[in-house]
């Protein structure tokens, strides 16, 4: 801000306004604000104009900081607080907890760990941000961990399911030759499935999907499967 020294020889001639008034008037305190240094170079008309229009664009901006300000004033008046968290807005003693974050003071660690999130452009109260970050996350921690997480699961379905492990069940592949136990298909090449019992729960060799669908749709039943095998024969002939 321009200052004009009331004690200078201009003090008792007209002074041109730098505002967008532009008016030469006396330098008194009449048109002129007066600080310690002298008076400001603007007159009182366009600071009080321009202050007007900062007003009216920043009003409930303002408003609020003079909420906040008269609200903390109140707590310290009363001896309650002599801090305000600008995190959460809870007070506190400053003797209790506090750490400068910028310019920000911060009332405990919880706070701490929040205003460092913020400051990385992650904001954990933001419960659609949270909602975002987390799912961004799980997809990362699959994709990494793809293999030991199917590997792991292949383990618990084999337990939970016939009581074998992924050792039995590697014993079995190498018994019947890395093949299907009806068709002698290569199981290398295609996912194959554990045949069992369906009553009795016993496990009984390694298949392919379509021999392992053929025997459930026959419901494992003997004769259906002769007689298909009867019906082959006889419309081959």
């Amino acid at each position: 801000m321009d200052i004009l020294r009331s004690d200078s020889p201009e003090s008792n001639l007209l002074k041109r306004c730098t505002g967008p008034c532009q008016r030469e008037l006396p330098v008194t305190a009449e048109f002129f604000y007066r600080t310690k240094s002298g008076f400001v170079a603007r007159c009182k008309m366009c600071i009080n104009a321009q202050s007007s229009i900062y007003y009216a664009e920043h009003q409930e901006r303002i408003r609020e900081k003079q909420g906040q300000y008269n609200a903390e004033n109140r707590k310290r008046q009363a001896g309650i607080v002599d801090c305000v968290c600008k995190i959460c807005g809870q007070g506190f003693k400053r003797r209790q907890y506090a750490v400068t974050h910028g310019h920000d003071k911060i009332c405990s660690p919880k706070c701490a760990g929040l205003a460092s999130a913020i400051a990385r452009g992650f904001n954990p109260l933001d419960p659609v941000d949270k909602v975002e970050r987390k799912q961004a996350y799980d997809e990362e921690y699959y994709r990494q961990h793809k293999d030991k997480k199917l590997a792991q699961r292949k383990r618990d379905h084999y337990r939970s399911r016939y009581g074998l492990s992924v050792a039995d069940i590697e014993g079995m592949f190498s018994a019947q030759h890395g093949t299907c136990a009806i068709c002698s298909k290569d199981l290398a090449i295609r996912k194959y499935v554990v045949d069992h019992h369906a009553e009795t729960g016993k496990v009984r060799g390694l298949l392919c999907f379509n021999c392992n669908n053929l025997l459930g749709m026959c419901h494992d039943d003997i004769t259906i499967l002769q007689t298909a095998i009867q019906y082959l024969i006889e419309g081959v002939i």
